[in-house]
């Protein structure tokens, strides 16, 4: 699955790289933001007629921040071709409110995060505008998982695939300073996390195969430097 998306993108940038008035190894720089993701996650209760019910126990968002660090490897007149180097955090929180035997309210709330360094291949479309320059951006991040914290199942995968699309916008000052503010979406396009009950046992509605995604939003201010 990763090699076709990654000849279908290679294909992309051989094919467009005849356009005129082109720059290559354009600029550089620095981007900074904070990412809010929560866990997608899915349980298929295993039943004769195979149910699908939804589930997810760490369905709030976890907010952590971001930095990258990109270079443009080809500009033309209404594309280009960025690469990113970034470290982020995705994960969930889940709070649970309860009434000790004291009669005292308590709220509990765990947290789990895993922290991955992403290389990131970029396509972005814009108009070519100044000093205002919208644009759209398609991505498909490579993650690789660096570390974990309190996670409860201990089985996660180290890479992973993602899809991002997103929108931004660059500012040009003084034709020579330029900054540009990112939002993306991203889900991933395998689990990173699998529970998978035996087959051999009896058929109940205890029997279940969890799913997990990460999803949620990046944020991003840059500079060129």
């Amino acid at each position: 699955m990763f090699t076709k998306y990654l000849f279908i993108f290679s294909l992309t940038i051989l094919f467009c790289a005849n356009q005129v008035d082109a720059q290559f190894f354009e600029a550089y720089g620095v981007k900074l933001g904070i990412s809010s993701f929560q866990i997608n996650a899915h349980r298929t209760i295993v039943t004769q007629r195979r149910m699908d019910l939804a589930y997810s126990d760490m369905n709030e968002r976890f907010v952590a921040p971001t930095i990258s660090f990109w270079t443009t490897i080809y500009r033309g007149m209404y594309w280009a071709s960025d690469c990113e180097l970034s470290y982020l955090s995705k994960g969930g929180k889940n709070t649970n409110k309860f009434t000790s035997y004291k009669n005292e309210d308590l709220t509990y709330i765990t947290t789990v995060t895993y922290n991955y360094l992403q290389f990131v291949p970029i396509i972005r479309f814009f108009p070519n505008y100044e000093p205002i320059n919208p644009y759209i951006t398609f991505s498909l991040p490579i993650n690789y998982e660096i570390g974990v914290q309190n996670n409860l199942s201990k089985q996660s995968e180290k890479w992973l695939l993602s899809y991002q699309i997103g929108i931004g916008s660059e500012f040009i000052f003084n034709n020579s300073s330029k900054y540009f503010f990112e939002v993306r979406y991203s889900i991933d396009t395998k689990n990173f996390h699998i529970l998978k009950f035996r087959d051999d046992i009896p058929q109940s509605a205890s029997d279940f195969n969890l799913e997990e995604k990460h999803e949620g939003y990046i944020f991003s201010f840059g500079i060129h430097l």
